[in-house]
């Protein structure tokens, strides 16, 4: 049976992978004339200079906790805000959105691994079967009801960076069970966002030199607005306090909906139908979810700490 916090944390989690659809959807939209590390720093700027009003005096009564975990938060900074979006980004200029789409559907296993690796919970057969389920409903929407079609793809550059992406993502999702004791969400993000920003700095750098962007158009603000607003504060939070609630194993299954949302809003935005296969996908993303909270792990997750 599912308890009310159980199923709050489930719902944040799906409101979080709606959002990042968007940003997928914007992201395709606006490749030719935002470029990859400039869209990332953007989006991270923003973020940045949103949060900040709210996590100022957080940072102040937590800066003791900060300085003790340096280490820590410049991993959480690198990987997420630094590494994975930006990899998407670089990497769908070398290889296709489904490539991309089937690699990420990988991001679960590297979870539940990662995860059974550190400890952080114990591999029982229901996280394993859920993410068997909802791993073939992502392709078979992915591969438009034709699963076979994944092993008929060539590996392209792009398909190693987007590789590299599931795992730092995964890597991220399992790294915030082990937030330092007394840290709140708010600092974490502050922190990495920073850190990440200044891994992302030298390259942002070179590609305005490169490249020509009108960085003072609506229509590129708009799109920083959305991704460093709503697709890096709103739902980054809305997914931490999922993994917090319910653990990485079974949220990360979530992110399966992703290629369901973005086919719905395909459908509004793009003028694309919904097909069949859309809903057997569906229906095996949504098992897999059910069956990954049908018992408790045996052991029991780490607190943060």
């Amino acid at each position: 049976m599912v308890h009310n916090n159980t199923l709050i944390a489930l719902v944040c989690a799906l409101l979080a992978c709606l959002i990042w659809s968007g940003n997928f959807v914007i992201a395709r939209s606006v490749h030719e004339w935002i470029p990859p590390f400039t869209l990332a720093f953007g989006r991270w700027t923003v973020a940045l200079f949103a949060l900040l009003p709210f996590s100022l005096m957080v940072l102040k009564r937590e800066w003791q906790i900060v300085t003790a975990h340096l280490r820590y938060l410049f991993f959480m900074g690198f990987i997420g805000v630094a590494g994975f979006n930006t990899l998407i980004y670089l990497a769908a200029h070398t290889t296709t959105v489904s490539h991309i789409a089937i690699i990420s559907a990988a991001t679960p296993i590297f979870t539940l691994l990662i995860a059974g690796l550190v400890g952080e919970e114990k591999l029982s057969r229901y996280p394993v079967f859920g993410a068997v389920l909802a791993c073939l409903g992502a392709l078979t929407i992915i591969n438009h009801g034709d699963i076979s079609a994944l092993f008929k793809q060539a590996w392209r550059p792009g398909d190693i960076l987007a590789l590299v992406a599931a795992l730092i993502w995964a890597g991220w999702s399992v790294g915030l069970r082990f937030k330092p004791a007394g840290m709140s969400p708010v600092t974490l993000m502050t922190i990495a966002m920073i850190f990440g920003l200044l891994g992302l700095m030298p390259f942002y750098g070179w590609e305005i030199q490169a490249h020509t962007v009108d960085l003072l158009s609506w229509q590129t603000w708009s799109v920083f607005l959305y991704v460093g607003i709503a697709a890096s504060l709103i739902a980054w939070l809305l997914w931490q306090y999922s993994v917090e609630k319910i653990g990485s194993v079974k949220t990360s299954l979530i992110y399966y909906t992703i290629p369901i949302f973005s086919s719905m809003l395909a459908v509004l935005f793009l003028g694309e139908s919904i097909e069949i296969y859309h809903f057997v996908g569906f229906i095996l993303v949504f098992a897999g979810i059910v069956t990954s909270n049908m018992r408790r792990p045996t052991k029991a997750a780490y607190p943060p700490r």
